[in-house]
């Protein structure tokens, strides 16, 4: 599959990238790499402004950066591994619109609601789907990716 939905021969800065990976939580990727990725993608003074507005409470990091990126997907990295219910059952698919009612409802709770939170800003801003996923689960990422089964919870427009 390939990285973006555009031509080779188009900066990759303009072209529309089909996936945007992101560690909510910025415990599970140990080493700080973005700055490298976005040099690589020539992206690196929009991303630098992006993190710096973020870390100043001004926006939300992932949802600008799916933005920035043009991405058509993101993926959450998180140790929760997806949305669970109040008896801890996983929620395996989450409609944009059913995200405040689940909050309302108190069928999601604490650190979830911040986090769905950005999933239906990010929404609203162009990526069709957002994939929250543990990493430790063997091949859920990859599964993702290759065949578009999740293996966490999958939040879509609708």
């Amino acid at each position: 599959m390939p990285a973006s939905a555009g031509s080779s021969n188009e900066p990759s800065a303009c072209r529309r990238k089909r996936v945007l990976v992101a560690d909510l939580e910025a415990t599970i990727i140990e080493n700080e790499m973005l700055d490298e990725l976005a040099e690589f993608v020539g992206m690196r003074a929009q991303v630098a402004g992006i993190t710096r507005r973020a870390m100043n409470g001004e926006l939300d990091f992932a949802a600008a950066l799916a933005q920035a990126m043009k991405a058509d997907r993101l993926v959450y990295l998180t140790e929760s591994g997806g949305v669970w219910d109040a008896e801890r059952r996983l929620i395996p698919l989450v409609k944009v619109k059913d995200i405040n009612r689940l909050i309302r409802q108190g069928v999601v709770r604490d650190g979830m609601i911040p986090k769905l939170r950005s999933c239906a800003r990010t929404m609203a801003r162009d990526v069709r789907e957002i994939d929250i996923l543990q990493p430790s689960v063997p091949g859920a990422l990859l599964e993702a990716f290759k065949t578009g089964q999740h293996a966490g919870t999958r939040i879509v427009i609708g």
